[in-house]
């Protein structure tokens, strides 16, 4: 057999891995897909109690998209902390570690989980429910699944539109794969916090990335006080030198480049955050 990685044991223990995540996040993943009938109740026991049943109105598009996003939230800080900050902890750590399964199979399981499955779930269930009530309600309008992330940031055209030209700036994959790796990235950094901090594992995180916005922030301040931004003088000097260009396709590659040495560096961090787990 494969000490290293072997397929049986690895579906051993990915099954094993979904068993804890139903026993310790299942609820809190309900909750959180849920959202928009739990919204929805609310509204209409507000508005039944304020105005009565024929004045009451579903909550408005806006609102069920910031709905969304603030679940995504939720979701990327609570789940690491539930699924895996008990790695931490002396009794747990030790048994996780005894489990005849190879550190990386256990490294790979993780991952599926936090990166893919648990948002997969999410993404099902709140989607879901929220097209189960524009079925049912036709005043409740469109579902969010048929929303396209680059209409909404860019216009109808998706395109941004700057002294009435138009900058090609779609994301790809109609903007969804840009907000995929936004929570790659976040469920990586909250992930790595769960398995380094032994107590108050969210809130030590956040505290490390105001200290780093605040480092960066300092950065560039210097950066553009000793160097400066000649690009942006050339941009304000000459425009549609600039508009011209195909923005899109430059913005993608630099947004991908950006991904994978972020999330490639938070991968290794935990890899060799999980090689030095003792107890």
């Amino acid at each position: 057999m494969n000490a290293t990685f072997d397929t049986k044991r690895f579906g051993r223990y990915l099954v094993y891995d979904l068993k804890n995540l139903w026993a310790n996040y299942g609820l809190s993943l309900l909750l959180l897909g849920g959202i928009p009938v739990i919204m929805y109740l609310f509204y209409y026991l507000i508005g039944l109690i304020t105005n009565g049943f024929a004045n009451v109105t579903p909550p408005p598009t806006g609102m069920r998209a910031a709905l969304f996003f603030i679940g995504l939230a939720v979701l990327v800080i609570s789940f690491p902390v539930k699924q895996y900050g008990m790695l931490t902890e002396k009794r747990y750590g030790s048994d996780w570690l005894l489990i005849p399964c190879s550190r990386l199979e256990k490294f790979i399981s993780m991952l599926l989980l936090a990166l893919v499955i648990v948002p997969f779930l999410y993404l099902i269930l709140f989607f879901g429910t929220d097209a189960l009530l524009s079925l049912v309600d036709p005043s409740y309008g469109e579902p969010l699944a048929s929303l396209r992330p680059n209409e909404l940031m860019y216009g109808s055209n998706a395109g941004v539109y700057m002294d009435g030209d138009k900058v090609p700036f779609a994301l790809g994959a109609n903007g969804f794969w840009f907000l995929w790796t936004g929570v790659i990235d976040w469920m990586l950094v909250f992930l790595l916090g769960a398995l380094c901090f032994r107590r108050r594992k969210a809130a030590k995180t956040i505290v490390c990335l105001i200290g780093l916005g605040i480092m960066f922030s300092i950065l560039m301040s210097l950066y553009v006080r000793f160097i400066g931004l000649d690009y942006l003088d050339a941009f304000v000097d000459d425009p549609d030198k600039w508009l011209n260009r195909d923005l899109g396709m430059y913005i993608n590659l630099l947004l991908w480049i950006r991904n994978i040495v972020i999330i490639g560096g938070l991968g290794v961090a935990i890899w060799f955050r999980l090689k030095t787990l003792k107890h």
